[in-house]
């Protein structure tokens, strides 16, 4: 065997040693004394570094919970590659990320940022389009089944119950409500209604 590799069996041995060392005194390890200790069995321990049974299993005992906290570090310390993904200070439910995004309308004190108005909006003008097609599709002197009837006024509360919450929000907050809309759906034949 050459110098140099016997003096590199040499350091590396000294510094398993050495890592024996710290895990029986609960001392923090390093990655790389981790990996080490995780590789050698109990029976290593006492043949190769003195180690009675007892010092083995604590030397293995300790190098577990040092793994176990080298995971939890890990995932909460983002690597190098991943630090630009993610804004400098953490954000939570709390601490939105953009406070500015809405108008509180909900029933906590925290603005989301799930643009639930967006997703709103979409739905009312979903909505909007239907009705506009059912009132082109009838006629004043049309008998509908009772359960259409019943379907459209409750449709027709359900709208109006949030538009009436919503109307008591805004004013408490002191902001100018949509007045009045006049809204005319015709068609090019000139036939529409008035809202």
């Amino acid at each position: 065997m050459s110098r140099s590799r016997r003096r590199l069996l040499s350091e590396a041995k000294k510094d398993l040693e050495l890592a024996v060392t710290k895990a029986l005194c609960n001392a923090p390890l390093r990655r790389v004394e981790l990996n080490e200790l995780l590789a050698i069995t109990q029976s290593d321990l006492m043949r190769d570094y003195g180690c009675d049974l007892y010092m083995a299993e604590r030397v293995k005992q300790h190098t577990k919970s040092e793994q176990y906290r080298m995971r939890a570090q890990d995932l909460q310390t983002p690597s190098e590659d991943l630090a630009d993904l993610y804004p400098e200070k953490p954000y939570t439910r709390t601490s939105p990320m953009n406070e500015s995004a809405g108008r509180m309308l909900d029933y906590g004190h925290v603005v989301s940022d799930s643009r639930e108005g967006r997703m709103a909006k979409n739905a009312l003008r979903e909505t909007a389009v239907d009705a506009y097609r059912l009132h082109q599709m009838l006629d004043d002197e049309d008998d509908l089944p009772q359960w259409c009837e019943y379907k459209i006024a409750q449709a027709q509360l359900m709208i109006q119950s949030v538009r009436n919450y919503l109307e008591y929000k805004l004013e408490r907050h002191h902001e100018d409500l949509p007045g009045e809309v006049e809204i005319y759906l015709g068609d090019d034949r000139g036939e529409g209604f008035d809202v």
